[in-house]
């Protein structure tokens, strides 16, 4: 993706931040992000960002570096590394979602959901789409960990083992910080439905992984939206903190209006979607 876009197009973090505050960001220009703070991004991707001479924008959330394990990077290792296939894994998850999954899977707000989903993230199967449908629009927390925990009990897993290695630590972020990069909110354990919190609990999501940052890098300025959700309330929120620059997961318009409609709520493109470079937004 790098050599197809072309090194020069892409602006440091740094420039970014500043084109932004000036309004003088360019069609042209592009960054490079990272969400979620996954110790494999820093394994494999920063080598090759530093091959090529760039710098990026890591957004993370700080559970993990606290000594937490949120379940969200752990339930996906779970279904990627100890299924033949993820399908197989859809399939037990499914058969312990009965009887709601028939009855769910024909209603009016799945069919809107798919196809919204299908339109924004071509990458997914319908049975990607259907899991987070599942998580995300039915179940309700509680319910969809406890499934998961089963099937992990079910298979000898543990919620130790798999958070082995998988996320950055404080001297990672620290490393990071001081080669030029730009680390950024992505709230404190990473909600799949942040924008159906109470503010006081989006506010503490943001508080204390605004508190974080600062003590192990240096203040926030920016953001990613975890799973794309959040409200005006959110936006306000984030001005109060001082993020002057925020990032969607697409590059759909929120209102049907224009793609950025504001500063902290810049579109982008998911790199699995770049099958043809080209047009406008960030990746």
């Amino acid at each position: 993706m790098i050599r197809a876009v072309g090194v020069q197009r892409f602006l440091t973090p740094r420039e970014w931040l500043e084109r932004v505050q000036a309004g003088t960001l360019d069609p042209d220009h592009r960054c490079i992000t990272f969400d979620d703070g996954l110790r494999s991004q820093f394994d494999v991707c920063l080598p090759v960002l530093e091959d090529h001479g760039l710098l990026a924008f890591w957004f993370v959330y700080s559970a993990p570096m606290a000594g937490q394990f949120p379940p969200l990077d752990l339930f996906r290792r779970f279904r990627l590394q100890c299924f033949s296939h993820v399908e197989e894994y859809y399939r037990e998850f499914f058969r312990a979602c009965e009887p709601v999954v028939g009855e769910v899977f024909e209603r009016s707000e799945y069919r809107e959901f798919l196809s919204r989903y299908q339109s924004l993230f071509p990458f997914y199967s319908v049975s990607d789409i259907q899991y987070r449908f599942l998580r995300d629009q039915v179940l309700g927390v509680e319910a969809y960990r406890d499934i998961v925990l089963a099937l992990m009990r079910a298979r000898g897993v543990s919620m130790e083992d798999l958070g082995q290695e998988l996320w950055l630590t404080d001297d990672h972020l620290a490393t990071l910080h001081r080669r030029g990069h730009v680390i950024g909110l992505h709230s404190y354990d990473h909600p799949t439905r942040l924008s159906a919190m109470t503010d006081v609990e989006q506010r503490d999501q943001y508080v204390r992984n605004y508190e974080h940052l600062a003590r192990v890098c240096d203040t926030p300025v920016a953001m990613s939206h975890p799973c794309n959700s959040y409200g005006m309330d959110t936006l306000r929120l984030l001005t109060e903190l001082g993020i002057v620059c925020g990032f969607r997961s697409n590059m759909a318009a929120p209102d049907g209006g224009f793609v950025n409609r504001s500063v902290l709520e810049l579109a982008r493109e998911d790199v699995a979607n770049l099958t043809m470079l080209g047009g406008c937004g960030t990746w």
